[in-house]
């Protein structure tokens, strides 16, 4: 709503534009002809490509034996009885 009451520019979320440039193009209220994504900024401080796959390799390893653990935990359980049956 900040962008809303303050009626101004906010890169990459929304713009002001005139009535005059949006009927030069033509009525077309699309968003992405008036608010343009910002540029990617590089993650990892400038780290090689090789460097952050190699991260991201790892870190998926370590989620995907987190779910393997979770998922022999699971399986171990059985139902409880309901009570009321």
């Amino acid at each position: 709503m900040a962008a809303y009451h303050a009626f101004a520019d906010e890169p990459g979320f929304a713009a002001v534009t005139s009535v005059g440039d949006v009927l030069a193009a033509d009525g077309n209220l699309s968003i992405a002809r008036y608010v343009k994504r910002p540029k990617a900024v590089a993650a990892g401080g400038g780290a090689t490509l090789a460097a952050t796959w190699a991260a991201f390799d790892e870190d998926g390893r370590e989620f995907w034996l987190g779910m393997d653990a979770l998922v022999d935990m699971l399986d171990g359980l059985t139902p409880a009885e309901d009570a009321d049956a």
